[in-house]
């Protein structure tokens, strides 16, 4: 499956329709069906070459193949009026507005978000019949909106912006990859109203009802500091975080941890089966209890690539416990790629899908690993002495030895993730590794009191107990999700906690992944094949390098002027035949760290590391916004602005690797001046 997946954007570039591969899949079939009594290799090549055939189309109609009448298809680049009938699919989002800040020309308003399936569209004074999931955005808190709702909807339609720059995120591919080819702004709550009787959706219902109700009891008995990072951790709802610490955890690595991730599902639906081998719980009924569990959580979260993963692995192990089996957890994880593909396609192509899976992967490839070595049987010598121990040394010993693999494991993570987060998100986070560790015990806390505190709350009408347990749940749960945030915050402070990158090519990390992964075979299966996998991985160390190092063996005798897109403001890269690079202004209307991201990436795109100077022309916000965070992703020798910017940019936090030159004119200070007075 994974390899017809990869195959599939090469089939969709040499025009191969997913039908020609769906009717030659079944051809192939048929081959495999002639020779599987007679042939049992030749079968089995059949076989496999029949599903990835059967997977590339499967990749490439999810990809190509969209209705006629599907709503993108009247959407444009540039953003126009529509009036639209929608069916609501998911409970709305609530984002609170990002904190005033003097680098925002737009202040930030709070909004909605939520998932809608596109019914009529309004031409002229008919109505068209359309189709197609889209997303729509309302400035405001939308409530009382519900999955099946019908609504109309008036505001702009258009299509998800490209990347306008080389090393710029896509968010047009990636919607598609979601099969959404519109995106829909509401100006006003008034811009969003009901036009008919909901459709029928009662599962859909129950399970946005139990979404809200434990997003309401978290609310209600945590503090309000603590409950954004509790929801996130019980529901994987990170809206009402804080930009704040999301940059924190950005910043330390840790954002995995507001992620509902394998852990999360394992923590609630593991403690039945836990329950069983403690023989408090029938064995048959905790397993058939934790599928229940599994099935149940994964919908409460949300069902997102990284909760449907583990949920899969979950449920795989469940149904082998019925069946008085043991699971393998690598089929359990291979199963759950297979069903996340099948369902999403388009999940596949998410960073955040190939974290869950490569460090799922990782964290099981440690555990073989161990399992084979403590599978070597001991000399004699070794088990007289360790039968010698008391029982307070045994202890100390498997509680350190615990702790070790943890942070070994924790380490190996981080080891092979690390260059496809630098790849992705031009990031490295020494401090990720540690905070895990620590931090893996609050999340913990923060998760269990979090959905206790949902159940008793619940449970709070008929039952007396139930509120003083929610209340404690809540209390407790608080302590932990704060501790948790200050952490964090703490640690993001630190000199090195993380720091930005231009990181490696894309197609590099998954060379260092799969090494890493034969390396980690040699080394515990065939111990002699380790000298050539050490020469593999100096060369594969060597391949990230060779980019670079050509270009600096091929230096150019030209002038190199490039304008990056940034919106309405100005970024423009100049590049002397000497060498270096200069910029001329950093700026845009956009939000600031969004704009300094883009700029960042383009100029790592094009091979700038650093830079000699900015030049700032104006004191317009839309010249200088992106500067601060520009400065944090890059080293800048120097900046040149005008007398009256200085004075801004004196007290404002710019960064501390470059110092700030005035040059200005009578004229222009006269300008500023005036241009002081209109701001005011």
């Amino acid at each position: 499956v994974a390899l017809g997946a990869g195959a599939a954007p090469l089939f969709n570039t040499a025009g191969v329709r997913p039908e020609t591969l769906g009717v030659v899949s079944a051809l192939v079939l048929v081959r495999w069906l002639a020779s599987w009594r007679n042939e049992e290799r030749l079968a089995a090549v059949w076989l496999v070459g029949a599903i990835a055939l059967l997977a590339a189309g499967w990749g490439g109609a999810s990809w190509r193949l969209f209705p006629e009448d599907d709503v993108g298809r009247f959407a444009r680049e540039e953003a126009g009026p529509v009036c639209l009938e929608v069916v609501a699919r998911g409970a709305p989002t609530f984002y609170p507005a990002a904190a005033p800040s003097p680098y925002r020309a737009i202040p930030s308003t709070e909004r909605t978000l939520f998932t809608v399936e596109a019914v009529a569209l309004r031409d002229a004074t008919a109505w068209r019949g359309v189709s197609g999931r889209c997303e729509v955005s309302v400035a405001g808190r939308l409530t009382g909106v519900r999955p099946g709702d019908r609504l109309r909807v008036f505001g702009q339609l258009r299509q998800p912006s490209p990347a306008r720059n080389p090393g710029e995120r896509d968010n047009a591919t990636r919607e598609r990859a979601e099969r959404r080819l519109a995106v829909v702004w509401a100006d006003a709550l008034e811009c969003v109203e009901a036009s008919g009787v909901p459709e029928p959706a009662p599962l859909a219902r129950l399970v946005a009802a139990a979404q809200q109700g434990a997003i309401g009891a978290i609310d209600r008995r945590f503090t309000p500091a603590a409950a954004p990072l509790a929801r996130a951790a019980a529901l994987g709802d990170a809206s009402g975080l804080e930009e704040r610490s999301i940059d924190a955890f950005e910043r330390t690595g840790t954002i995995h941890l507001l992620v509902v991730s394998g852990m999360n599902v394992a923590l609630v639906a593991g403690l039945l089966p836990l329950l069983g081998a403690l023989g408090l719980v029938p064995r048959r009924a905790a397993w058939l209890g934790a599928g229940v569990v599994t099935v149940a959580y994964v919908a409460l979260v949300g069902g997102d690539p990284p909760a449907l993963r583990a949920g899969v692995a979950m449920g795989a192990m469940a149904t082998a416990g019925l069946a008085g089996r043991r699971a393998l957890s690598v089929s359990s994880l291979a199963g759950a790629a297979v069903a996340l593909f099948a369902w999403e396609p388009g999940a596949w192509l998410s960073p955040g899908t190939q974290l869950s899976f490569v460090s799922a992967a990782t964290l099981l490839a440690c555990g073989a690993a161990i399992s084979h070595r403590h599978a070597v049987p001991k000399s004699p010598i070794d088990r007289l002495i360790a039968g010698a121990r008391t029982p307070s040394e045994r202890y100390r010993r498997g509680a350190a030895r615990g702790v070790a693999l943890a942070v070994a494991a924790s380490l190996m993570v981080q080891l092979v993730i690390g260059p496809l987060v630098a790849s992705q998100f031009h990031l490295v986070s020494p401090a990720a590794a540690p905070l895990s560790l620590v931090g893996g015990p609050l999340l913990t806390a923060a998760l269990v009191t979090g959905l206790g505190a949902a159940l008793a709350d619940a449970a709070a009408g008929w039952a007396p107990l139930a509120s003083p347990a929610a209340d404690a749940f809540g209390g407790a749960g608080s302590w932990a999700a704060t501790t948790l945030d200050g952490l964090v915050t703490w640690s993001a402070a630190l000199p090195g906690a993380g720091f930005w990158t231009a990181g490696p090519p894309a197609w590099w990390p998954w060379l260092w992944i799969g090494w890493l992964g034969l390396a980690m075979a040699a080394a515990t299966y065939a111990p002699r094949f380790l000298p050539l996998t050490t020469r593999l991985g100096l060369v594969t160390l060597a391949a990230a390098f060779a980019g670079p190092l050509l270009g600096l063996a091929a230096p150019s005798d030209a002038l190199r002027c490039s304008f990056i897109s940034v919106g309405h403001g100005a970024a423009v890269l100049v590049e002397p035949p000497t060498g270096g690079a200069l910029l001329v202004d950093a700026g845009a209307l956009a939000e600031p760290d969004r704009v300094a991201e883009t700029i960042a990436r383009a100029l790592w795109a094009r091979g700038v590391q650093r830079l000699d100077a900015v030049f700032v022309t104006h004191a317009d916000t839309d010249h200088y916004n992106a500067l601060p965070g520009l400065l944090e992703r890059m080293p800048v020798d120097v900046v040149f602005t005008t007398t009256a910017l200085e004075t801004f940019l004196a007290g404002a936090p710019v960064g501390k690797s470059a110092k700030a030159v005035a040059t200005s004119t009578e004229a222009e200070q006269v300008e500023a001046a005036a241009s002081e007075e209109d701001q005011a």
